[in-house]
């Protein structure tokens, strides 16, 4: 899907670790599957020189998405969970650790006040899809040249991904995606559907360590569930 006479977009920037096992791993997987959604949409105006309709997708303000709320007690015991399963998995022992998308919502945006994504995606678990809600600001894409009229301007969409680890291998594949209230043409969503949004997580050494300590990650029944692998 690419242009070598086209300038590549710049998506935003990944958010940083913060040396904590949900926000070292867990959430930079779930990062690079949206930037790649992003990726996806600067790529197709890339290609196809659309600058000026890629304003007509975008809006001067951002969305404003449904705010996080949770209590310390339930925060404090999300955190247990959490570390409960890191040990599990540091020792070998069987383990399984299941995120609603409320839970997601409140890891992104809760204790990590200074997540880039704070502000920028809400989560939903809808049968065996993970639904994102995004406000994204387009600074970096409007260096670009050609694209500088997206200076200011933001993208506001939503998209939905499937995510399996069935072979040792995590895939996670498109199922939709729209920007304000558009979605992209189908030809180019079926091609982007193709691919395995996940796929550059294994590069990272701490993302392939812990993702290498998974046996299954699915979506069903409202929930993100992870199960870890035991000694044999």
């Amino acid at each position: 899907m690419s242009n070598p006479n086209v300038p590549p977009p710049m998506p935003p920037a990944a958010p940083k670790k913060r040396g904590c096992f949900f926000y070292g791993c867990l959430t930079a997987i779930i990062a690079g599957v949206l930037l790649a959604v992003l990726g996806g949409f600067g790529t197709y105006f890339a290609m196809k020189k659309l600058a000026g309709i890629a304003v007509d997708y975008t809006e001067a303000t951002p969305a404003q998405l449904p705010k996080v709320e949770v209590s310390p007690s339930a925060f404090d015991a999300l955190k247990k969970r959490m570390n409960d399963f890191k040990a599990a998995l540091d020792a070998s022992k069987p383990a399984a650790l299941a995120l609603t998308g409320d839970e997601l919502n409140v890891l992104v945006a809760g204790e990590a006040s200074k997540s880039p994504w704070k502000d920028r995606v809400r989560f939903a678990i809808e049968g065996s899809d993970l639904k994102c809600q995004v406000s994204m600001p387009l600074d970096d894409m409007a260096k670009v040249p050609g694209f500088g009229k997206l200076k200011g301007r933001y993208l506001n969409g939503s998209a939905a991904v499937r995510a399996t680890m069935e072979t040792g291998t995590l895939v996670v594949t498109l199922q939709s995606l729209e920007v304000r209230g558009k979605p992209l043409p189908s030809a180019f969503l079926q091609a982007l559907r193709k691919e395995n949004l996940a796929k550059e997580a294994y590069n990272d050494a701490d993302n392939a360590k812990f993702l290498n300590r998974l046996e299954s990650l699915k979506i069903a029944e409202g929930a993100m569930t992870l199960v870890g692998k035991s000694a044999r």
